[in-house]
């Protein structure tokens, strides 16, 4: 898709996606987009926020330890593979689950009852409502299953975004870094691809 939207926008296009070093920046640089997103791979830097038990699984993970679907916030994405993911693959719509979890979002947010429900009625009216209901409560349950994950550390029960290219991430370096080396690996990669070609 990057040399198709490349070719019809005239503002700066970000790659996103299974980056996670240079060489996925010059392929984007050479597919049109003007840099690329990193969340994953900023997610295992020393700065992160993220929990170090979460850390931890990440830099043991393989591409093959992430799962995919909607089950996580009524949206499709990938997680790390953790028991809590587990159990919301093979689990039915958590009902009791996503209103607890409402509640909890709504005590983050510090918003009134009101507010909340006027929220919530506004967010319905973007859709059919039964399926947007459902897709709020999904969202409310993986919010604070994620929280659980990045505040808490909780393995068990917490879940975390993260794309495949975890298996292809091995260490946890600063976030200067991280960039200086991806930025001269994709330098370096141009560079001898250029020399190839002449």
């Amino acid at each position: 898709m990057i040399p198709i939207v490349a070719s019809r926008v005239k503002i700066p296009l970000i790659a996103a996606g299974g980056f996670y070093n240079g060489r996925g920046l010059a392929a984007a640089l050479v597919l049109g987009a003007d840099g690329i997103s990193m969340g994953s791979r900023f997610m295992l830097t020393k700065e992160s926020a993220v929990h170090e038990n979460f850390k931890q699984l990440c830099l043991k993970a393989t591409e093959q330890d992430t799962l995919y679907s909607d089950v996580f916030d009524g949206m499709p994405g990938r997680v790390l593979k953790t028991k809590g993911a587990l159990a919301m693959l093979k689990g039915g719509f958590p009902l009791v689950t996503a209103m607890s979890s409402a509640l909890k979002v709504k005590q983050i947010m510090k918003l009134s009852y009101g507010q909340f429900i006027r929220l919530a009625f506004q967010m319905m009216k973007a859709g059919e409502e039964s399926s947007t209901f459902r897709m709020l409560a999904r969202e409310a349950v993986g919010s604070i299953k994620a929280l659980k994950a990045i505040n808490d550390g909780d393995v068990e029960q917490g879940i975390l975004y993260a794309g495949q290219c975890c298996g292809g991430i091995d260490d946890m370096p600063g976030c200067q870094e991280l960039i200086e080396r991806v930025v001269a690996e994709a330098e370096q990669i141009l560079k001898t691809t250029r020399e190839k070609q002449y």
